[in-house]
């Protein structure tokens, strides 16, 4: 989820929600699984994160805040889990066209501003990330754990 505030309008009760849904949540998606994953000795564990994690944006502090704290969650359990073979890894999409996007992107400044912003000049489509997706749950990522992979037309770069 996404409240977006300038941080002295940040009220504790937005940042504990975004903090339970994004942090909390994912941190216990992730434990249930390597339970289960443990068991078999082999599995992979997929975060999504976003590109906020890794940038400052105004009115987005809390956001990119707890999206940043999934990638030091995705390191440890990577390097906790991998005696038992299970890969843990993140996909740090850009701005995608989603439900969430959805709403901001009824104001036409907002998207013309956020468009512009990306080199390839448009939103990304969640069919997008499922490169991403796939070779994080293939085989061809058996020597992969612990990383975080960029999907965000360019984005990070500018």
């Amino acid at each position: 989820i996404l409240f977006s505030a300038p941080v002295e309008d940040t009220t504790e009760e937005m940042w504990d929600k975004m903090f339970a849904v994004n942090v909390k949540g994912l941190f216990f998606c992730c434990q249930a699984a390597a339970e289960v994953m443990k068991k078999q000795k082999s599995g992979k564990i997929i975060n999504i994160s976003s590109i906020a994690a890794i940038g400052a944006q105004a009115g987005l502090c809390a956001y990119s805040s707890c999206k940043g704290a999934i990638l030091p969650i995705t390191r440890v359990f990577a390097l906790e889990l991998c005696k038992w073979n299970v890969q843990v890894n993140a996909i740090l999409p850009g701005t995608t066209d989603t439900g969430m996007a959805k709403l901001a992107m009824a104001d036409p400044n907002w998207t013309k501003q956020v468009t512009q912003s990306i080199p390839m000049g448009r939103l990304g489509m969640t069919d997008e990330l499922l490169g991403a997706v796939l070779y994080f749950a293939s085989d061809d990522s058996k020597y992969c754990t612990g990383q975080t992979l960029i999907v965000d037309g360019g984005y990070s770069m500018v």
